[in-house]
């Protein structure tokens, strides 16, 4: 299958031939046992656990499809899930950085036309069975027991950060408040972009996240408008930032597509649960930033033809990059993110810059003075109201 059907090879290992023999190559000596038995080889190590990420498959399906015993298969997947996780984390997650952070701001503008927005937040369930004397709670106001995976992902969908474990009996903002991110996002120890003037505003304008109404809203959060009988410009404002904060939505769509063990309760420890969902979400990371690893033909082909040309790049020697956004264009970012390095740059830091909900405030005029042509259409906003504006 590896060297005769790649398409099939991609499907049960959801990554390419190419990228698995890479990903063995990092991990080999971590998976590698002696023992007086013929231990299982790191590369059958590799296998089974993606085996068991992408179909989600029991144990026992898994012991009668590679011919290893349950108990063995059960100890494989925990392990080489934790060393997943800490080879691939520091290279597929970006460290954070002024100019890391301007690229993110910069896709976000050109893709999804919300200037200055660094990523977006938000949290899943991921099922599991009841954990021994957990009592309630795990079991979440959806009725079933989980744990929160909470997300920061760019405009691309890849994630910036993960944090997992927290009780699904908590809300998205809890959890976020009580998480790593947060905290380093409070004591300003993420490296963000300094405030600076956007498109010749007369005070400096803060980076941030976008988030639901589940979130606390400040200066480097931005949620949208509660209520039903909202203005017309806060609606407005509502629909550009759910464009920009739908990316996370999207992200763990995407995760729990491509791995099929989001689609069942995880039956293990709590411990092993977290371990597995976290080099789930280091894989996806991997996936996206791999040219190669891109959907298979004839996917390909049904998507080009249903929804439209997709940015491809043809590199020096013949060979084709395919792209994966149709939104996507890589020399408007690049324009962006040297207006933005400029506007970092020369920003004073004595001017005045706007915090708490001054945020909000500017971009709801923001947003009607820079409109979009057909934003009050898709924004559902009829032509009488936007004429009184």
């Amino acid at each position: 299958m590896k060297k005769d059907d790649h398409e099939k090879f991609y499907e049960t290992f959801r990554m390419t031939p190419k990228c698995f023999d890479w990903l063995l190559n990092l991990v080999q000596p971590f998976l590698e046992k002696r023992s007086f038995r013929k231990p299982v080889c790191p590369g059958e190590r590799l296998a089974i656990t993606l085996k068991f990420l992408a179909s989600g498959d029991s144990y026992l399906t898994l012991e009668k499809y590679f011919l290893v015993s349950e108990p063995t298969i059960s100890l494989v997947v925990s392990e080489t899930s934790a060393v997943l996780w800490s080879c691939l984390k520091p290279i597929v997650f970006k460290k954070s950085s002024i100019d890391t952070w301007l690229e993110c701001a910069s896709e976000f503008e050109s893709m999804w036309d919300f200037p200055h927005c660094l990523g977006a937040i938000d949290g899943k369930h991921v099922t599991v069975h009841s954990p021994p004397l957990s009592g309630s709670r795990f079991f979440n106001y959806k009725k079933f027991f989980s744990f929160i995976l909470l997300g920061v992902c760019d405009a691309k969908m890849k994630f910036l950060m993960v944090d997992v474990g927290s009780s699904g009996s908590r809300g998205d903002g809890n959890v976020f408040h009580r998480s790593k991110f947060a905290k380093k996002l409070k004591k300003h120890q993420l490296d963000l972009p300094p405030p600076c003037k956007l498109y010749g505003s007369s005070e400096n304008v803060p980076f941030f996240f976008v988030g639901d109404a589940a979130f606390e809203r400040g200066s480097h959060i931005l949620t949208p408008f509660k209520g039903k009988f909202l203005s017309p410009e806060k609606r407005l404002f509502n629909y550009r930032l759910s464009r920009s904060r739908r990316q996370i939505e999207n992200a763990f769509g995407a995760l729990y597509k491509r791995y099929g063990i989001f689609q069942k309760p995880l039956q293990t420890s709590l411990a092993h649960a977290k371990s597995i969902v976290l080099s789930a979400c280091a894989l996806h990371n991997l996936h996206l930033m791999d040219e190669e690893s891109s959907t298979p033909c004839r996917t390909r082909r049904y998507r080009c033809n249903k929804h439209g040309k997709y940015h491809d790049d043809l590199k020096a020697d013949g060979t084709i990059v395919y792209g994966r956004f149709k939104g996507e264009d890589p020399a408007k970012e690049e324009e962006i993110l040297h207006r933005l390095e400029e506007d970092v740059t020369t920003s004073n830091p004595e001017d005045t810059t706007l915090v708490g909900t001054k945020v909000t405030e500017f971009f709801v005029d923001f947003f009607i003075d820079n409109e979009i042509p057909w934003q009050w259409k898709s924004a559902g906003i009829p032509t009488c109201e936007v004429s009184h504006l």
